[in-house]
């Protein structure tokens, strides 16, 4: 929670005042052990995932791989509209592997972040 006064400070700026401060939302491991059917849902739901991204006209960083899986970043500014992306998905019931914010032991997954949008 040490995070939380800091944003709610943040949250009274305008999009054009927020500092360039990028924060890891997602992580996935294409060559992570799994059957076939989680392989391939972990790749259409990152591809869902990156299309409603792009349509949404977020910006984000993506980076990663040499065997230590991929990050995607977005930007503070950008981290309500995330949400609510991933909400949606799970919502609809569009994803079929990442179905909750949450990670694995390794820390690949939907990373929640609790201080953006607390429920």
């Amino acid at each position: 929670m040490v995070l939380a006064a800091p944003l709610l400070l943040l949250s009274t700026l305008t999009s054009t005042d927020w500092p360039d401060i990028s924060v890891i939302v997602f992580r996935h491991h294409p060559g992570r052990f799994a059957t076939q059917q989680q392989v391939a849902a972990r790749e259409r739901d990152k591809e869902a995932i990156f299309a409603a991204i792009k349509d949404a006209g977020i910006n984000y960083s993506y980076g990663g791989g040499l065997g230590s899986g991929y990050e995607l970043s977005l930007r503070l500014v950008d981290l309500v509209r995330w949400q609510q992306l991933v909400e949606k998905f799970h919502k609809h019931r569009s994803l079929a592997y990442y179905t909750e914010w949450q990670h694995d032991r390794t820390g690949y997954g939907l990373l929640r972040l609790p201080w953006v949008n607390p429920k």
